[in-house]
């Protein structure tokens, strides 16, 4: 498993606030970010403009899909048409969607993504797209349910291709994955985590000296391969830690240290606490789900006719 399908694989979209909204003539909408709440926007027909705080105007063309990360104040806008919003009419359609993730999931996110992207619809029409829609149309049973899967593929979809693209300044880490030497190791280190890796296993998954591949794994990651270990040890360490009858001892040994003192060590050097004290402090604060701000109504309700 490639370090991006370890970070996206438990992605979850909890707490989806959905709402569409109809548009016509000059329109301005203000959506106003929250700390553990991304936002996905995207306009079904005409164009517009996504302008995030402190930041510049971004063009958003018609199917086109825009991110924005948690905390982050944006407004939409556009010019829209003066026709009446009627079905089938020359309307601008935006719909809007927050929703939040599990908090480690969330930071991690948030480390390699802008604050802001738009992913261009250059490929045609996004099947996904399709039964998003679909399901804002007819209210069917489990459409909630229906539509928060659909946005977790959604994020998926959009997340990949962001890091395919030219602008996205990829982390180092993404993109030595598909080094033929050092993917090979990131893909191992990631599948068996709790395994005793050593330098020389790694190098030999590559089929190249210790020497070469330690000097390898430097260039395109930025660190050494242990350092890369521990710290990918400790965040997956920071979620296990939350897994209901989890304990330190178990923790430690999944994440590959038979002594939990020299995992708690570890620990408390990666993350600033000892794993006990992490895990009371996360679980103090709530898991920060609740309603989104987005007018604040129930799935899928439609705004019509909102206008400067």
């Amino acid at each position: 498993m490639d370090p991006l399908a370890t970070l996206l694989r438990d992605t979850r979209a909890d707490c989806a606030v959905f709402d569409r909204s109809f548009l016509r003539g000059p329109w301005s909408v203000p959506v106003e970010g929250e700390g553990d709440r991304f936002a996905l926007v995207i306009l079904l027909g005409g164009d517009g403009t996504l302008t995030p705080a402190g930041g510049g105007p971004l063009r958003l063309g018609a199917r086109d899909v825009a991110v924005i990360a948690p905390g982050t104040d944006f407004v939409v806008s556009g010019r829209g048409v003066d026709s009446e919003p009627e079905e089938g009419a020359g309307r601008v359609t935006l719909l809007t969607v927050t929703y939040h993730l599990h908090r480690h999931r969330l930071e991690r996110l948030v480390e390699i993504l802008p604050p802001t992207l738009v992913v261009p619809d250059e490929v045609g029409s996004c099947p996904l797209l399709e039964v998003i829609v679909d399901e804002f149309v007819h209210e069917r049973p489990a459409r909630d349910v229906l539509l928060t899967r659909s946005l977790d593929l959604l994020l998926l979809a959009v997340v990949r291709e962001w890091f395919e693209r030219d602008e996205a300044n990829a982390p180092s880490w993404l993109r030595a994955s598909n080094d033929p030497v050092v993917g090979r190791a990131l893909r191992a280190l990631h599948e068996e985590p709790g395994r005793r890796w050593t330098v020389a296993d790694l190098a030999a998954r590559g089929g190249v000296s210790r020497a070469s591949f330690a000097r390898r794994f430097n260039e395109l990651v930025g660190e050494s391969p242990i350092a890369y270990l521990t710290a990918w040890r400790m965040t997956l360490a920071s979620e296990l830690l939350l897994e209901p009858g989890a304990t330190v001892d178990s923790v430690s040994r999944r994440v590959g240290y038979a002594d939990p003192y020299g995992f708690s060590e570890a620990f408390r050097r990666h993350l600033g606490l000892r794993p006990g004290a992490h895990r009371d402090l996360l679980t103090a604060g709530g898991n920060g789900r609740g309603a989104g701000r987005v007018g604040d109504r129930p799935l899928g309700e439609d705004s019509v006719d909102q206008t400067s």
